[in-house]
Parts: structure tokens; C-alpha cells; sequence
């Protein structure tokens, strides 16, 4: 018995022993991962492995290469988040077209880096005749600007070089598509239709092709029945869909505009790209919704509105109930879940369920941002990946519950108003929050309460 309980004791001190040296090992380790005492544990027998993991998750940033030795102008890749310059100072910039391509090196036909898919100001690093080397997001390379003249500050194609009105539909650009369809898996590609759109896929699957046919073909007249516009001409875009979510998110790191956002999918130059991955069919549905929305803005709207109106528009549908096949914008997509837990129930909520829920407790504990400050985010400031995920993604649940307050909150109160705002829009009239409360006809404040309240009721009656 006396054996016994000494063999245990033993056991419990090495135990114990065990977690301080470990405990001190990771705390050496995250303070000098480079020591050359470090560097040799690797070769230890017991704890090497650990080691090895532990320098890796501790080793500060540095400069990654890319595909083997990097040659004088091959792209130099940061392994942070892109924002951390190569240079001391103030840099001199360069304005670049949308469409424009970074290059590795200052020649025709050098391997692309990536396409800006916007205008962009970017750092000017040097200039060789027409060839710039430049930064921009974490990423150098060349870009050829023939005749362009540097003693200016302004964009040579304007500050808005889309018009604010609608424009008539577009073909998918061919250049993009290719790149699109060269992310897929395998040799063989599905052409299929998904409602007015011809679709493009990796892989087959009968019924989930079927529920985005449908879902698909529902998608405009929805969106005309809520916001009172015919959109120009019959939908042209093309949509890509790839099996696997690795092949959309190459095709985001070799894009300027998508790099780092970490989004479902894309809709820019005739193209909507998303990937169905291991997703539900009906959140695959549900991406689709919102990226072909953005098409018909440019078609209903215009190409430059800005990003909360944006956003606010397809998410609004996005979020909308699909059952049986049917897009359903009177109730929210998502489910209730209930995890059983050692401390109690606790509850989950997704998609449509959960932009509500999340709005609700923001309401709740006084920290829901104004329509006001919304609004006054630009591109760059509403996207920011520094805000964290749950902050961008509250901006856009907060423009989406917006815009479904003003179409249908106590019995379409605010409809009328809001039609009337975006028919001003399409006839080239002012995109701001100042308009907007003009055509609802109603005080900043008053409105902000209403639909606070409103969040408040919609999340009682859908979750409970």
C-alpha cells in the first residue's frame, strides 16, 4: 500500500515538473526563438518536434520567398498583414488604372503578379522609362505606365471615372473569365445556366445546380419589387463556381481588390465567382444572391455607388429565408442551434438568424453604430482588416437590417421614401445620408430610435 502511494506521488510531482518545464520552455522559446541554444534543442530526441513548432509560432515576421530564389525584380512577399512599407519616410505615388497588371519584372510578358481591379494611388518605388516598381498592400512588382506624367496629384481618369447612373449590361471580360476558369480543378468543365446566367463549374451536382437555377432566376424580380427600378437591359454576367474554396481563394490572393478581404465571392467585370466548398447548398444559394446583386446595381443604380448603400442592397436579399427553392425576404435565412454543455444550454445562430441576434445585442447594450457614422465610412475604412471580422462584418449585417427596415418596418412606413432615393440616385442625384433622410422626411434621431426598436421586435419575433 506504502508502494503504492509513494509510486503515485512520484508520478503526480513528474507530472508537475513536466508542466513547469514545458511552461518554461514555451516562455524561453517566445522570447528568444533565434538563441542558439534554441536553434540546437531542434536536434533533441524528446522535444525536438516541440521545439521546432514552438520557434516557428514565435519566430518574428520576415520576408517570405516566393517560388524559389527571388531574381532582382521578382515581387517580394510579406509574410504579416500587407501595410508594413519597405521604406523610411513619405513615398512618392503613381496613379493606376483598373485593369493595369503587376508584373515581376519591367518587360512584356513577364509572369503577373496580380490585376488591379481599381483605381489605386500606389508607392512609387522606381522608374525605368514607362516601368514603375511599386507597393502596394504588401506587394512589390512593375506596372508599364507609357507617357505617364508624375507632377500631378490627381487621377488622370477623374475622381469618378464611371458615371453615378445606370449603364447598360456587359459581357463577361474575356481575359478575367480565362483566369477564373485557369483556378479550376481538373480538365473537365461543367457549362451550365443558373436562371439568365450561363454558369461555369468544376465538379456536377444535379440538385445543388438546381436550387441556384432557381434561386437565381428570382433574384431581379425581387430586387425590383422591392426598390421600384427596372435595371437596364437583360442580366450578361457569367458565374464561375469552383468545388473547392482553395481555388476561389487563389484567385483572391492574385487579386489587388480581394486580396486579404477573405469574402464567399466576387462580382466585378461581368464575372460572379464564389466556391460551394462544404457549405450548405442553401449558403451557396445565399452568396450567389448577394454577388449577382451587386450586377444589378450597375445596372438599376450605377457603378459607383458607395459601399454601404452597396452592400446594404445585397445583403438585404442575401440574408432573405430560402425554402423549397424560394427566396423568401420576409424572414431571415439560418438556423437556431442549441449546444447542451456541462454549464447549461447555450444558443448558436447562423447566416440571416445571426446578423439579427448580433444587431440585437448591439441595440441592447448601447454600442449599435449611428446610420450616420455608417455611412461616413468610405471603401477602404468600411473593409479595413485591422476592425477585426466581427466589426466588418457587423457594418455590413447594420446597412443590411437598414435597408430592410426602410422597405418594409411598420407595413412599408418608409417605403415610399425609400424608392424615391434611389430613383434620385439613377437619375444622377446625390448618394449621401443627408439625401436619404430628406426622402424618408423624417429626423435623423427619430428614425435611428424607430429602427433600434425595430431590431428589437424583429429579433422577438424571429428567434424568440
Amino acid at each position: 500500500m506504502i508502494a503504492k502511494t509513494t509510486l503515485r506521488t512520484a508520478v503526480i510531482f513528474l507530472a508537475c515538473a513536466s508542466v513547469l518545464v514545458a511552461g518554461g520552455l514555451l516562455a524561453w522559446i517566445s522570447h528568444q526563438p533565434n538563441h542558439p541554444y534554441v536553434v540546437k534543442a531542434e536536434s533533441w530526441p524528446a522535444v525536438g518536434p516541440l521545439v521546432v513548432y514552438l520557434r516557428e509560432a514565435y519566430r518574428p515576421a520576415e520576408v517570405v520567398r516566393v517560388g524559389g530564389p527571388r531574381s532582382e525584380h521578382e515581387p517580394r512577399r510579406r509574410s504579416t498583414v500587407p501595410g508594413l512599407p519597405p521604406w523610411e519616410g513619405a513615398p512618392d505615388y503613381v496613379w493606376v488604372r483598373d485593369g493595369s497588371v503587376l508584373q515581376n519584372e519591367p518587360m512584356p510578358g513577364a509572369d503577373r503578379v496580380l490585376r488591379f481591379d481599381a483605381i489605386s494611388n500606389v508607392a512609387r518605388l522606381e522608374r525605368q522609362g514607362d516601368w514603375f516598381r511599386v507597393w502596394h498592400r504588401g506587394v512589390e512588382g512593375w506596372v508599364h505606365l507609357p507617357g505617364y506624367e508624375e507632377d500631378t496629384d490627381d487621377p488622370p481618369w477623374g475622381e469618378e471615372p464611371e458615371p453615378p447612373v445606370p449603364v447598360a449590361p456587359v459581357a463577361a471580360d474575356a481575359d478575367l473569365l480565362a483566369d477564373a476558369l485557369s483556378f479550376m480543378v481538373g480538365d473537365d468543365v461543367v457549362e451550365t445556366q443558373f436562371g439568365p446566367y450561363r454558369a461555369y463549374a468544376d465538379f456536377e451536382d444535379p440538385s445543388l445546380f438546381a436550387l441556384l437555377s432557381s434561386i437565381a432566376s428570382q433574384v431581379e424580380p425581387l430586387w425590383q419589387r422591392r426598390h421600384g427600378l427596372t435595371p437596364l437591359g437583360e442580366p450578361a454576367s457569367v458565374v464561375v463556381l469552383y468545388r473547392r474554396e482553395a481555388s476561389y481563394r487563389a484567385l483572391e490572393r492574385s487579386s489587388d481588390q480581394l486580396r486579404g478581404l477573405d469574402a464567399e465571392g466576387f462580382a466585378g467585370f461581368g464575372l460572379v465567382v464564389t466556391y460551394a466548398g462544404r457549405k450548405e447548398p442553401v449558403d451557396v444559394a445565399a452568396t450567389l444572391v448577394h454577388e449577382i446583386c451587386h450586377r444589378i446595381h450597375r445596372r438599376a443604380l450605377g457603378p459607383a455607388l458607395p459601399i454601404w448603400l452597396e452592400e446594404g442592397l445585397a445583403d438585404d436579399l442575401a440574408l432573405s429565408r430560402i425554402t423549397d427553392g424560394q427566396l423568401d425576404p420576409s424572414g431571415y435565412s439560418g438556423l437556431r442551434i442549441t449546444k447542451r454543455t456541462a454549464s447549461g444550454a447555450q444558443l448558436r445562430f447562423t447566416q440571416g438568424l445571426a446578423a439579427l441576434w448580433n444587431l440585437k445585442e448591439e441595440v441592447l447594450r448601447g454600442r449599435m453604430p449611428l446610420l450616420t457614422q455608417l455611412t461616413d465610412l468610405d471603401r477602404e475604412a468600411f473593409l479595413d482588416p485591422s476592425a477585426g471580422l466581427g466589426e466588418r462584418r457587423l457594418r455590413y449585417d447594420a446597412m443590411a437590417l437598414w435597408v430592410r427596415f426602410l422597405v418594409s418596418a411598420e407595413e412599408g412606413r418608409h417605403l415610399e421614401g425609400w424608392q424615391r432615393f434611389l430613383r434620385g440616385i439613377a437619375e444622377g442625384g446625390p448618394v449621401t445620408v443627408e439625401a436619404l433622410l430628406e426622402s424618408i422626411g423624417e429626423p435623423a434621431d427619430e428614425l435611428e430610435a424607430a429602427f433600434r426598436t425595430w431590431v428589437v421586435l424583429e429579433s422577438r419575433t424571429f428567434i424568440g
